[in-house]
């Protein structure tokens, strides 16, 4: 396939590039942990992060950076701080994703959409 892989779930659609970048920013341990803390308290302050005692203040951006971009959290300004917030549909989309991409069935179906060339 020389194309880029292009999957429809319910409204969301997601590109091989969103998939990559989904399973990258959760395949580093101290950004798994970042965003379960985001989600398990809804909206956060970056320097209310538990990993703000592992690691630098720098490396927790980068971090808190690479899962907006994976478009796992979102932030907003509130006064001086960034609150931080779980995009739970994305990764709830990526599951099913993932879940239907293990079935071969739908893939040579076409369920998972279509072949971008």
């Amino acid at each position: 396939m020389n194309g880029i892989l292009e999957v429809e779930i319910s409204t969301t659609m997601f590109s091989e590039a969103q998939v990559t970048k989904i399973a990258k920013a959760l395949s580093d341990r101290i950004r798994l942990r970042t965003y379960l803390e985001i989600a398990r308290r809804r909206q956060i302050c970056a320097g209310q992060l538990g990993v703000c005692n592992m690691v630098s203040k720098a490396t927790v951006s980068h971090h808190l950076r690479v899962l907006a971009e994976a478009g796992l959290v979102s932030s907003s300004r509130n006064g001086q701080y960034v609150v931080y917030r779980a995009n739970q549909d994305v990764l709830f989309n990526y599951c099913r994703y993932l879940r239907a991409l293990a079935n071969p069935k739908n893939i040579h179906e076409g369920i998972l959409g279509s072949v971008a060339r």
